[in-house]
């Protein structure tokens, strides 16, 4: 749910590409996701 919300911030440019890729990355390791299925 939140990788979806943030994928609607970055479509809506609230924030950017390189602040989208830190933020999916650090709640992909926080919550253990090992794949990213998606993108």
């Amino acid at each position: 749910m939140q990788l979806a919300f943030l994928k609607q911030l970055l479509e809506k440019k609230l924030i950017s590409d390189r602040e989208y890729s830190l933020i999916k990355n650090r709640l992909m390791k926080d919550y253990k996701i090992v794949s990213d299925l998606l993108s």
